[in-house]
């Protein structure tokens, strides 16, 4: 029979953390991110190739201590009490245990070792490699198993390959399986402010790593205040490059458009193509709606297009002279096509109903200044030394009680 072998070193450690910030991007602007890239690297020169998912990334492996079930301790002091085996060992001030690729920190730790326990007491941090971690102001851990729970507790899951990394606070964590969590009284955001914009609150709640957030009886919050309540949500955290699902939903504020709330549905269609749906309540306006749909077709050729319009003055003031429908909409296409044959095709189109729907529902400044709106095709083909080269272009300038259109054809 093997026995868990305990070292006792005596040191000081400094650690630090890093933190994460995110943007995201008004829909007349830009349409929305999704969890693959927007824009492919278009290299004209390269041979077609087929669409293939790209490459998970390889993170440095964390540096283990403590393998075996070897347990590592660093203190500053220690006392031991009990017979062989059946230690009871007590370290304070600035107490660091290694054991595989965890690493719980805290000012005191006892360990039991009959129980293979860990009993952390102030400021306690779990780490699991680099990129999981758990606090709290108590824990009790068993470290054969695994398994523990802690009180006070905060945290955050593993990063997706988009970049969301969910935290979370709760009054109780406890790890009841080798990647399941289950919280008691959480709160859980992709936001690192204090005050989160936007955060689903919950009763009972379960993290599945690398899979999902499954919350019950959960209330959604927006700066604090609850909004909606609902007997069931799920977060996604998969490492999965594109899943189908809820995206993180949006939150701002504007005097012209009062508060705006924002949520989009991501559904795959296939390896090569997908579709979002949009969705904006503006409080003092009305109601944003439409869809993203991108296509690829091989490695060079991409198609992206959809629309996005409002529904306006539905809520907050009613239309006069004084507060005009300034609703509308835009339709939108990009893309270049490498055909087999040698021709390239190019599309850039974009078609806004009015200035003034771009002017209220943009947060872009060009989009807000700029009076002109241009769309073309273009199509190439070479023949040794002669090519071929057809352009369409629509070019729109608005101005006040103005609109001027210019079109050139080949």
């Amino acid at each position: 029979m093997r026995f868990t072998r305990i070292l006792i070193l005596t040191t000081a450690l400094v650690f630090s953390s890093g933190s994460l910030f995110a943007q995201q991007t008004n829909p007349v602007d830009r349409q929305v991110a999704n969890p693959i890239t927007d824009t492919p690297n278009i290299n004209p020169v390269a041979p077609e190739r087929a669409v293939a998912s790209p490459a998970a990334k390889k993170t440095p492996a964390s540096e283990s201590e403590g393998v075996d079930g070897e347990v590592v301790v660093y203190s500053d002091r220690n006392t031991v009490s009990g017979e062989k085996e059946k230690r009871i060992l007590i370290h304070e001030g600035n107490v660091d245990v290694r054991f595989g690729l965890y690493r719980m920190q805290a000012d005191k730790i006892t360990i039991y070792e009959a129980e293979n326990k860990l009993d952390a007491e102030g400021n306690v941090i779990l780490d699991q490699g680099a990129d999981q971690r758990i606090t709290g102001v108590r824990a009790v851990w068993n470290y054969k198993t695994k398994l523990g729970y802690f009180e006070d507790s905060t945290g955050f899951t593993n990063q997706t390959n988009d970049g969301t990394i969910i935290y979370f606070t709760a009054e109780r964590v406890e790890r009841t399986g080798p990647n399941e969590l289950v919280v008691t009284k959480g709160e859980f955001t992709a936001c690192d402010e204090a005050t989160p914009k936007w955060s689903f609150k919950a009763a009972r709640a379960k993290i599945s790593l690398n899979d999902k957030i499954k919350l019950r009886n959960a209330k959604f919050l927006v700066k604090g205040v609850p909004i909606i309540a609902t007997p069931y949500a799920s977060i996604p955290i998969k490492r999965e490059d594109r899943s189908s699902g809820f995206l993180t939903p949006g939150f701002g504020v504007s005097k012209a458009k009062g508060v705006r709330l924002s949520g989009a549905y991501f559904q795959t269609l296939g390896k090569s193509a997908d579709i979002t749906f949009l969705t904006d309540l503006y409080s003092s306006r009305g109601i944003g709606y439409g869809i993203d749909v991108r296509t690829r077709a091989n490695s060079r050729s991409y198609f992206n297009f959809g629309f996005y319009a409002v529904k306006d003055r539905i809520l907050g003031k009613r239309a006069d002279a004084q507060n005009p429908d300034q609703g509308g909409s835009i339709v939108f296409a990009e893309g270049v096509q490498y055909f087999s044959n040698g021709f390239t095709a190019a599309a850039d189109v974009r078609i806004t109903s009015s200035l003034a729907f771009r002017q209220v529902f943009s947060d872009g400044i060009q989009q807000i200044i700029s009076p002109i709106e241009v769309s073309q095709v273009f199509v190439n083909k070479s023949w040794g030394n002669y090519t071929l080269d057809l352009l369409a272009r629509s070019q729109v300038i608005s101005i006040p009680n103005v609109r001027i259109k210019t079109r050139n054809l080949p």
